[in-house]
């Protein structure tokens, strides 16, 4: 059953992304390494600003984190905003930099990617064209 929930779960996760990102858009990857030691704070305050930013940023469209599962200490997030400007602006604000100031010394290391999407689909999306 809790599998049956987590795989829910995260097939809203891509369908959000799914329906949030475009070409015009900028989506934002970084990768993280962080102090295992501190790994479990980090996370906890990563989750807490990303929902805070998702919820509260209109050009803030979608955000997903993950954990490498052969290396905990690394991170990865993928981040869709509206466009470079508005991840710009978010960048900007007192509530990120304090996210940063916080948090930032917890990462030992830091890979950032922008990338340009080209197709995202779900099985959601695959299932209602088989449908047709």
């Amino acid at each position: 059953m809790i599998n049956l929930i987590k795989k829910a779960a995260l097939t809203a996760v891509f369908a959000a992304l799914a329906a949030t990102a475009s070409a015009e858009n900028f989506v934002h990857t970084v990768k993280l390494t962080v102090d295992p030691a501190q790994a479990a704070v980090f996370q906890t305050a990563l989750a807490a600003e990303i929902k805070e930013a998702v919820r509260t940023e209109p050009d803030f469209l979608a955000a997903f984190a993950s954990q490498d599962k052969a290396n905990l200490n690394q991170i990865y997030l993928f981040e869709i905003f509206k466009s470079a400007e508005a991840m710009n602006a978010y960048h900007a604000k007192p509530r990120f930099a304090a996210f940063l100031n916080a948090h930032l010394p917890k990462v030992q290391n830091r890979e950032a990617v922008e990338l340009t999407p080209i197709e995202f689909q779900t099985q959601k999306d695959f299932l209602k064209k088989m449908d047709k």
